[in-house]
């Protein structure tokens, strides 16, 4: 069905591109903080385990945890490269799907709601 009665069109499919818009940039800036997180919680880890491994067992076992570590972080962005391919990936398909519905008319404003009885 076409647009709500009074409601414009180009109005309504520029709010709904707006709020497709602004969704997606919320939800790659949560996904940048939590990835920024878990590389620093990584490499904190790995440079307290690395000084504790030194101090007990001597530099050469300390510089074999330090690799340890280093091989951590590497995973830790091996994975969140992964997940992000992942994450740009479903961020297109909502914005084309998105863009489709806003170019066919789909997105109408909603019936307001009844008012609730008094009594």
């Amino acid at each position: 069905s076409g647009p709500a009665r009074g409601v414009r069109q180009g109005s309504l499919g520029r709010s709904a591109a707006a709020l497709g818009v602004a969704t997606l940039g919320a939800a790659a800036d949560v996904y940048q903080a939590v990835e920024t997180s878990a590389h620093t919680v990584v490499a904190s880890g790995s440079a307290a385990v690395t000084g504790a491994v030194g101090h007990r067992c001597g530099p050469d076992a300390e510089a074999a945890a330090a690799r340890v570590g280093k091989s951590a972080q590497s995973a830790t962005r091996a994975v969140f490269n992964v997940g992000a391919l992942g994450a740009k990936a479903v961020g297109r398909t909502v914005a084309r799907t998105t863009a489709k519905e806003v170019v066919a008319g789909a997105f109408v404003r909603p019936a307001p709601a009844a008012a609730p009885a008094r009594g």
